[in-house]
């Protein structure tokens, strides 16, 4: 988003949308025991948003830093850090002592907030079915939806869980006249930056805004459910509408960091369940190269698709194996005298014809001697 926001102005041609992060659950009401505090996993998600706001102890803060650092202590199975060489336009942009400006910097343009401060849950009534995300108490300042099939009891479970202390650093309130955030999502001047939900918006939903997608509990059992949800992510308009990524359009300079923007970022919720779903891929055959180059013996030299031309016979001689003719003696009948005029002529146009007179020049008239043949091939003048 930070680049995004940057390089506008650079990347306007690409026309790419503003940057929409997405966050899926699997179970919306329902209890789930594979999260540690045993709720269901949008609640899950909620409990993680409050405690990156709240940056209680600095805790935030502290694994800004590790990020920045890369002391994280996340290695692949080659033991290489995970994100060595991952976002290198925030490494570029921040030095590893800037934890607290990157902090209130996701703050400002993820959050839409200045400060750290309370996560409001709202319930936003009127038939929408939504609940609201906002930092603090002020109106109309949203940066999240939640978009569920039953939003009312997952704000009344949202709402014990914040008595009971399950959900600190929250509020739950209600709202009887915001209109549909989700709606508006797509339009111009939406302030809207994090989309929560289940498998609702999988189908029938669609966005150029999608770059980043967090998965909990979602994939183990879907098939093909979770390979259309990837379809939600980075639909790109492309250069000039192409369609296409800018590594696939040669010819242009293209601006730094802008494969970026066109990337989608999938982070899943534990080890394990990514590694079925890695499973699962390989299996469905995603990720291989399937490109199959079939070279057809076409001709080029048709100025027109649709021109039907007449197929020689396969029996006869190719044109530029056939006998070339040879001249013979001239025929008496061939005698005679040939004319050929270069003097100019003026040309002039009028309403109801082009026409061309020569000029009142009387001809002159020469003849080659030897000396001029000389210089002449005359079967190959004849020829040609």
């Amino acid at each position: 988003m930070a680049l995004f926001h940057d390089k506008s102005k650079t990347l306007a041609d690409y026309l790419l949308a503003d940057p929409l992060w997405i966050f899926v659950g699997g179970k919306v009401t329902a209890k789930n025991e594979a999260n540690v505090d045993t709720v269901s996993d949008i609640q899950a998600i909620i409990k993680f948003v409050a405690r990156f706001v709240a940056n209680t102890d600095k805790e935030t803060v502290g694994f800004i830093d590790k990020f920045l650092t890369q002391s994280d202590g996340l290695f692949d199975n080659r033991t290489q850090p995970i994100f060595a060489n991952a976002f290198p336009y925030l490494h570029k942009k921040w030095k590893t002592n800037d934890a607290e400006n990157v902090y209130r910097d996701v703050l400002k343009q993820v959050f839409n907030a200045e400060a750290r401060g309370i996560l409001h849950i709202v319930h936003i009534k009127g038939g929408i079915n939504e609940i609201g995300l906002r930092i603090g108490a002020e109106e109309g300042n949203w940066f999240g939806v939640i978009n569920v099939g039953d939003a009312s009891k997952l704000h009344s479970m949202c709402e014990e869980s914040v008595q009971t202390g399950a959900l600190p650093n929250c509020i739950t309130t209600d709202d009887s006249y915001t209109k549909s955030l989700f709606d508006a999502i797509n339009k111009k001047g939406s302030t809207v930056n994090l989309l929560i939900g289940a498998k609702k918006f999988t189908e029938g939903w669609s966005s150029w805004r999608v770059s980043a997608m967090g998965l909990m509990n979602v994939g183990r059992s879907e098939g093909s459910e979770i390979i259309q949800l990837f379809g939600r992510g980075v639909r790109l308009r492309g250069y000039d509408f192409t369609l296409k990524r800018s590594n696939h359009i040669p010819g242009i300079k293209h601006p730094e960091y802008v494969e970026q923007l066109e990337t989608l970022n999938v982070f899943g919720i534990r080890s394990n369940y990514m590694k079925e779903f890695e499973e699962y891929l390989e299996e469905e055959g995603v990720g291989e190269d399937q490109v199959k180059i079939i070279t057809l013996p076409v001709i080029k030299r048709l100025q027109s698709p649709s021109l039907k031309v007449i197929k020689p016979s396969a029996t006869l001689t190719p044109f530029k194996k056939a006998c070339k003719p040879e001249l013979a003696h001239q025929t008496d009948d061939m005698y005679g005298r040939v004319m050929l005029n270069w003097y100019p002529k003026i040309q002039f146009k009028t309403s109801g014809a082009s026409r061309a007179y020569a000029l009142d020049t009387e001809l002159n008239e020469a003849v080659f001697a030897k000396k001029h043949l000389a210089f002449l091939i005359l079967k190959r003048s004849i020829l040609k």
